[in-house]
């Protein structure tokens, strides 16, 4: 029974192998996360993080091995570097049994310490995509080749260890109406190191039924003296915050550990999107399923979320390197209807749309990868009418929220240079005038071609501008109320904007918008008076021109 056992396990290795050498570069597997933070820390509202760290919601994308003490006691120095103290926790994870603790998730130990492999199974069948399984269930072993592939998840197992530091709790004062938090966060990252080396170490201690109790014994003893190591992977360090104010929100109001709670979610989620940027085994990758709709087949499981963004490569034979090498063909969205696949699939998974916003042609079978951006965007033009001048406008896409895919929430800002001649009770002025406008508001995205988008978008917003005090007292002889001499009002502009794509990142833009303006903050012997025929005729179109870069 021994012998056929040791068998078994010896040839789960050299399959694990040969799938991990078969299996192409493009492709994506599952990787696990243990997430830790410093507990040893001595700083101003570090209990804070005690008690309110298991609060973190975390991404289905990844697996969690969601350990129940998550405060760790580390012997790095805040005098220290970066680098020194990447290196102190790198020996502490190793010599306090940490990466022990994680292999021994993996082959699921028990109290007596036997070790068996229904967690990496089960990890094996559920990362499992479409394709593998219509693969699988061709060969003889079936779904038992998908089980022994949870072996080589084991490989991208990844230690993320928190520190925080400068943590300040924000009051409100006479100058600053918010309350909340702030803090200094860096993550130290690992990954377990299960080389052939320590897989020997591991299997020549498995306990087996026929065993004596002197042999259990002892290979518990080896087992519990391993040193799993950890490769250091790197380090983030982000400032994050989580403030509110106490008279301006659209948010409900929230209590200083709900908010304390967003910082730490902030900390986590800053860190994973750091971390798909650098670690390529996170970036998810698969095929073009269908192109019209464009489609694939990953969705809810890998993370997948509207207007996330993937680079699509076609590999083209290159003749220098006597090999074949990706070329980027385009850039692409997931739209409005994700896959919900977060079950074992059967082969028959549904597949997420996308929309393509660059490139040129895409086929079915062309490998597509994640590549997060920040879903912003910044454009800088010039308009001409009558409400016109330099103008800046920054927006971001909401579809990760809202699941509307190229929903763009904006704000702009204008400076406008206009000469008026301006007479009221028998007082002229004629001057240049300096206006500011600011705006707010929503606007929807329709790709239609490729390299080609239109916006229509409307905003609520306000234009002032300033004038002598001697002026104003003259031209208004009846009392009026001015707080200061600012004369302001509200407007409404709807528009709509023409972008091409010079490259995936950077597009030219011309819109045409129409602007409804309001009355004055200003009355005379209480009539309202109208912007638009004060400033005569400042309202209706306009048009400009620009630059927009994607980020």
């Amino acid at each position: 029974m021994k012998k056929l056992i040791s068998t078994v396990v010896i040839a789960t290795i050299l399959t694990t192998n040969l799938l991990a050498q078969s299996t192409l570069s493009d492709s994506y597997n599952r990787s696990s996360f243990s997430w830790f933070y410093i507990k040893n820390k001595s700083g101003a509202h570090s209990n804070m993080v005690n008690k309110l760290f298991d609060k973190i919601s975390k991404t289905n994308k990844f697996y969690d091995n969601n350990f129940k003490t998550q405060g760790i006691n580390i012997s790095y120095r805040n005098s220290m570097s970066y680098g020194q103290n990447q290196t102190i926790i790198q020996n502490d994870i190793v010599d306090n049994g940490i990466s022990r603790e994680i292999i021994s998730m993996w082959y699921n130990r028990q109290s007596d310490g036997t070790l068996n492999q229904d967690i990496i199974h089960k990890r094996g069948v559920f990362n499992a995509t479409d394709q593998a399984v219509i693969s699988a269930n061709t060969t003889k072993r079936g779904s038992a080749a998908l089980e022994d592939f949870g072996n080589r998840l084991i490989d991208m197992s990844y230690i993320v260890i928190f520190d925080f530091n400068n943590i300040v709790k924000v009051t409100p004062t006479d100058q600053i109406e918010s309350k909340g938090w702030k803090a200094n966060v860096t993550a130290y990252v690992y990954k377990i190191d299960f080389n052939d080396e320590i897989k020997s170490e591991l299997y020549n201690n498995w306990i087996y039924s026929d065993d004596t109790e002197e042999t259990k014994n002892l290979k518990r003893n080896n087992y519990n003296n391993i040193k799993f190591p950890v490769k250091k992977i790197g380090h983030f360090t982000n400032s994050v915050s989580a403030t509110q104010s106490e008279k301006y929100s659209l948010r409900a109001p929230k209590n200083y550990d709900e908010l304390f709670v967003e910082l730490l979610q902030k900390a986590y989620d800053n860190t994973i999107f750091d971390l798909e940027n650098k670690i390529e085994d996170l970036r998810v990758k698969t095929k073009i399923y269908g192109r019209s709709p464009l489609t694939a087949k990953i969705g809810k499981k890998e993370g997948l979320k509207t207007d996330q963004r993937y680079f699509v490569y076609e590999y083209v034979w290159n003749e220098k390197l006597n090999d074949s090498e990706p070329v980027r063909k385009g850039v692409i969205r997931a739209g409005g209807n994700i896959s919900n696949n977060y079950s074992v699939t059967s082969g028959k998974t549904d597949p997420s749309t996308f929309y393509q916003i660059a490139g040129g042609r895409i086929e079915e079978g062309m490998l597509i990868e994640q590549k997060n951006d920040a879903g912003l965007n910044f454009t800088f033009a010039y308009e001409n009418g009558e409400i016109g001048g330099a103008y800046i406008k920054g927006a971001t896409l909401l579809g990760g929220v809202t699941g509307i895919p190229s929903l763009y929430l904006h704000i702009a800002g204008g400076l406008d240079f206009q000469k008026y001649d301006i007479t009221r009770n028998n007082h002229n002025v004629n001057k240049t005038f300096s206006f500011y406008r600011f705006d707010a508001g929503l606007g929807k995205g329709f790709h239609f071609f490729r390299n080609f988008e239109l916006i229509i978008e409307a905003a609520y917003g306000m234009e002032y501008t300033s004038i002598d005090q001697d002026d104003l007292d003259l031209m208004f002889k009846d009392e009026y109320t001015l707080e200061d001499n600012s004369l302001r009002t509200w407007f409404i502009k709807g528009g709509s904007s023409l972008l091409i794509n010079v490259t995936h990142n950077v597009q030219l833009v011309g819109f045409v918008n129409y602007y409804m303006t309001n009355d004055m903050n200003i009355k005379d012997t209480k009539t309202d008076i109208k912007w638009d025929k004060f400033f005569k005729d400042r309202s209706g179109m306009s048009f400009g021109g620009g630059i927009r870069v994607l980020l």
